[in-house]
């Protein structure tokens, strides 16, 4: 699947969002079935996106019982709400139920999504290789 196919990235070109992507530094990790992605009681800053395989959100009780209470497919974003909040930590796990890629992209601050990746149309505010040095 193509990152211009998945609804997070819509309407963009597949060479645009590789230029965004580079400036903003995100990263592509992968991981193993049954790997933890996101570990609970940590803060995160960063917003996942699924690129390939199947990524469970998951809570534990006092017993170390584990409930799982959402899944994210290849194009789904995770860790959002918790991206939004910085320094809050993870109230649940995030962990690979299979072969996992994700895409980690840069800290959020309230902004919403879609007006972030608007970005492609202005001039990069970074001096990066994929931009030119345009900033």
């Amino acid at each position: 699947m193509n990152l211009s196919d998945m609804g997070i990235f819509g309407g963009i070109e597949e060479a645009q969002i590789q230029t965004l992507l580079q400036c903003l530094g995100a990263v592509r990790k992968h991981y193993r079935k049954g790997e933890v992605i996101l570990r609970e009681g940590e803060p995160v800053e960063q917003i996942g996106v699924v690129l390939s395989g199947l990524v469970l959100m998951e809570s534990s009780d006092a017993w170390g019982n584990r409930s799982v209470l959402g899944s994210a497919v290849p194009g789904a974003v995770f860790a959002e709400a918790y991206a939004c909040a910085p320094g809050e930590p993870l109230l649940i796990s995030v962990t690979a139920a299979e072969e996992t890629a994700a895409l980690f992209s840069f800290p959020i601050t309230g902004s919403s999504w879609r007006t972030i990746w608007a970005w492609t149309e202005a001039p990069c505010a970074a001096s990066c290789p994929a931009c030119g040095g345009r900033g």
